[in-house]
Order: C-alpha cells, then sequence, then structure tokens
C-alpha cells in the first residue's frame, strides 16, 4: 500500500535542481563561447569634408555611403552622428543637417554645410556583442550602403556612389575610413577585424591605418572603387 507522503521521498532537493540547472547553462555557454557564436563588434565611422587650401564653399551638399546591416542603415551610428555635431562642431558650423535619405543608390547619409571654411569632421560609433551563429566575418556584413562589386578581368572590384553640390569653390577633400573590430568570447579564437577605404582600390604598402584622402571636383553622381 502506498503511503501519504511517499512522493515527497521521490522529490530532488532544491539545491540540488539548481546546482542541475546551473550546469546545463554553464554547458551552453561554454559551447557557445568555445564555438566563437558570441562576438563583441565595434563599428567606427569617420569622414572629413575639407576645402581646398585657400577656398571657402557655400552651400555644400554631400551624400555617402553609410554603415548597413543586412541591407538596413545603423541608426544608433547615426545618433551618435548628430551628438557629436551639437556637442563639438555646432558653434563652428551653425546650421549644418544630416539626414538618412533613400537615394538613387539606396540609403545614403545626406550632410548640408551652409559654410564650409575648415575641415568638417563626422564622426559614429557603435559598441554591440553579436551573437549570430554564423562564422562569418563582421566585415562581411557591417557594409557600407550603395556598396556593389563586380568582375573585372577576373578580379572582384567593389565600389561606392557619392553625391556633391557646392558653390563658392572648385571642390573639396574627402577623408574617410569605417573600422569593424571584433573580438571572440572564446578560447579557440583570436580578435580581428577590417577597414573600409572610399578612392582606392588596393591598399598602399605604406598604409597605415589612417582615414584616406581623396579630392572631389566635380559636382553630381561619383562612382568611387573602395577597398575592404
Amino acid at each position: 500500500m502506498r503511503r501519504v507522503g511517499d512522493e515527497m521521498k521521490t522529490c530532488l532537493p532544491v539545491g540540488t535542481v539548481f546546482k542541475k540547472v546551473a550546469l546545463i547553462v554553464l554547458l551552453i555557454m561554454s559551447t557557445v563561447f568555445l564555438s566563437g557564436c558570441v562576438r563583441n563588434v565595434t563599428l567606427r565611422y569617420s569622414i572629413s569634408i575639407i576645402p581646398k587650401e585657400g577656398e571657402t564653399l557655400e552651400n555644400v551638399t554631400v551624400y555617402l555611403p553609410f554603415p548597413a546591416y543586412k541591407n538596413r542603415s545603423i541608426q544608433k551610428i547615426f545618433n551618435e552622428i548628430e551628438t557629436d555635431y551639437k556637442k563639438y562642431r555646432k558653434d563652428e558650423f551653425p546650421g549644418a543637417k544630416f539626414n538618412l535619405v533613400s537615394a538613387d543608390y539606396g540609403k545614403m547619409l545626406k550632410v548640408e554645410i551652409p559654410k564650409l571654411h575648415k575641415g568638417f569632421p563626422i564622426y559614429g560609433r557603435y559598441a554591440l556583442i553579436n551573437t549570430a551563429f554564423d562564422r562569418l566575418y563582421p566585415q562581411d556584413k557591417y557594409v557600407l550602403s550603395t556598396m556593389e562589386q563586380k568582375v573585372n578581368n577576373g578580379e572582384e572590384k567593389s565600389y561606392v556612389h557619392i553625391y556633391s553640390d557646392f558653390e563658392d569653390g572648385t571642390g573639396f577633400i574627402l577623408r574617410s575610413i569605417y573600422d569593424v573590430d571584433y573580438s571572440d568570447w572564446s578560447l579557440a579564437q583570436a580578435g580581428g577585424g577590417g577597414i573600409t577605404l572610399i578612392g582606392i582600390d588596393k591598399v598602399p604598402e605604406d598604409y597605415s591605418l589612417q582615414p584616406y584622402s581623396i579630392e572631389i571636383n566635380q559636382k553630381g553622381w561619383l562612382k568611387l572603387p573602395v577597398v575592404w
């Protein structure tokens, strides 16, 4: 005959149950870390629009490729750009505006500067934890908008588009770098990352992880090579 209270004898103590749950969680986390599925990713987007020596430009408008993930602009980098401007640039460049817009070649950053008398820096940073279960490196996912790839003589080349308009000058210098750094939460994987430079299709031998400068001497749309 089964007696009242026998059921209680088959129950595990609370401490034992907790230890087993904790062990399962620890095993799952260890598996994720060791497989390289959890990754710290830091994105840095830095561009300067600089007038040529001795020139002051008026009513400058530039459309720039912008960091995107799965064809969607990364809003938090845009927010950082606006915050950086309000804190550090607004007094020197009053009336400047930023917008994410749908342009001819995709979603882009539109920058409007009423008066460009010196270098105008644009900077945004975003750090995140990427837990996606894939082995793609971040620079394969967090690309610049408008980027397209073509094969030329058996070699794959990448390009982006920009747009510029300005008055009272002959052009400006565009200095840019888009940097993606990552570090894996894993004993089996090391950190790494990649950079994107606009205006060249091959990294110079003497390059030292600095923004790359090119002259923009015409108005309208330009298709520029990019290395990443």
